[in-house]
């Protein structure tokens, strides 16, 4: 009798082993190894241009201007269509894609051989609703915010993408943030009726400052590598708006006799050689510059209003903005940030531009609908400030795009 319980229970224990050896041997699950891009300069995400079935697709513009469906690659080396529809297209360098499907799965796509990365940590938050750099470099990788308001590097190496979480100390959910080139970030945190500014460095934390929520607080780089700013709004007109900190000494001061008001934070942030440069609603704000003054200088765009945070953009040594006359005639203008000259493109298109991404040889794809009949169109934008327009007769419109070579 003793020898049959010994049994029974010795088989039970070689059972219950077994279904766990079973239970780690999961079957790998299907996902997105490799995108073909070949002979690709652009692509986007948008409704049906190819056939008939009612769906969004990634597609690929060629070097020769053609419009064609992607084909995927899964992790088992086999063509398939994916589950879940591309929905997110933001660029975040030269070489880098974030490409997310319905929130479910999302990726880092590198447009130089198509690869793709799942990601492990949260996506980035949307750009339509940020008002700061979407994607910092440093040396400690490309810093992100995800939508979880927690902030990610991205760090590449000759064989491998990975996101690495960043550990912040603060009470409150991370809002904006800046990073200088030695990966010092200086990010804003929500704690209650307060903006917190916090210093992450790679030895420690400090809280910089405490700022009421009267306003949009809005944090850039600096031209040197040791400067973050912040703008921090105030209800005292006599108090200073811009606060430089110092990453080395961790300390703040005022910047310069800037007393104004960012009504509308800043669609988009440019660095150039020897200035900052931000956009907001129909201004042009001169953050920081080379000038002893440390002034911010603010330039109108004068009958002239942005259309979103998508439709301002560095192309190399030049501003692309995009906006409507106060007549509702669309407008695409290539501004010199030195004397802020502009030229006038596509004047009489008719082309309402709600999207643009560059590369850094100056050359920018965009998509807008025509004022003329609604259709959406898909244009090229060349570093000379000619443009090609690409399709111009789509019905529905466009979720994201993303400039490569």
């Amino acid at each position: 009798m003793k020898t049959t319980k010994l049994s029974m229970i010795l088989a039970v224990i070689l059972f219950a082993v077994g279904c766990n050896k079973e239970n780690d041997q999961l079957v790998p699950q299907e996902h997105i190894k490799n995108i073909d891009l070949s002979y690709a300069s652009s692509i986007f995400i948008g409704p049906n241009v190819v056939d008939t079935e009612n769906r969004k697709r990634l597609y690929k513009v060629t070097n020769e201007n053609e419009i064609d469906t992607v084909t995927y690659t899964n992790n088992f080396d086999e063509t398939f269509i994916p589950q879940w529809l591309p929905t997110d297209l933001h660029q975040i360098n030269n070489d880098l894609l974030y490409l997310g499907f319905q929130g479910v799965e999302n990726y880092i796509l590198d447009n130089r051989n198509g690869n793709t990365t799942p990601m492990q940590s949260a996506p980035p938050i949307s750009g339509k609703f940020f008002f700061c750099e979407q994607f910092i470099p440093t040396s400690a990788g490309v810093i992100y915010l995800g939508n979880d308001s927690k902030l990610y590097s991205i760090v590449t190496s000759e064989n491998s993408i990975v996101e690495v979480p960043i550990s912040t100390a603060h009470d409150g959910a991370i809002t904006g943030f800046a990073a200088d080139p030695r990966g010092n970030i200086l990010y804003s945190a929500s704690v209650d009726n307060f903006v917190e500014i916090h210093l992450q460095t790679a030895n420690s934390s400090k809280k910089i400052d405490t700022v009421n929520k009267v306003g949009f607080t809005v944090l850039w780089n600096g031209l040197n590598e040791n400067e973050l700013f912040y703008y921090k709004p105030v209800d005292n007109d006599n108090e200073t708006n811009v606060q430089l900190v110092d990453t080395d000494q961790q300390t703040s001061r005022n910047y310069g006799d800037n007393r104004f008001v960012l009504s509308c934070g800043l669609s988009k942030i440019m660095t150039f050689e020897n200035k900052v440069m931000g956009i907001g609603c129909n201004e042009i704000y001169e953050l920081v510059n080379t000038e002893e003054s440390e002034e911010v200088l603010i330039t109108s765009l004068r009958d002239f209003n942005i259309i979103n945070n998508q439709t301002t953009e560095k192309s190399k040594d030049k501003m692309v903005i995009a906006g409507i006359n106060t007549t509702g005639n669309p407008l695409l203008l290539k501004i010199d940030p030195v004397d802020y000259s502009s030229q006038h493109i596509m004047q009489f298109e008719g082309i309402t531009v709600y999207d643009i991404a560059s590369n850094d040889l100056g050359e920018s794809i965009f998509w807008g609908t025509s004022q003329h009949n609604g259709k959406t169109a898909v244009g090229h934008l060349h570093n000379d400030g000619t443009y090609t327009i690409i399709e111009q007769n789509i019905d529905g419109t466009i979720d994201g795009i993303g400039k490569m070579n």
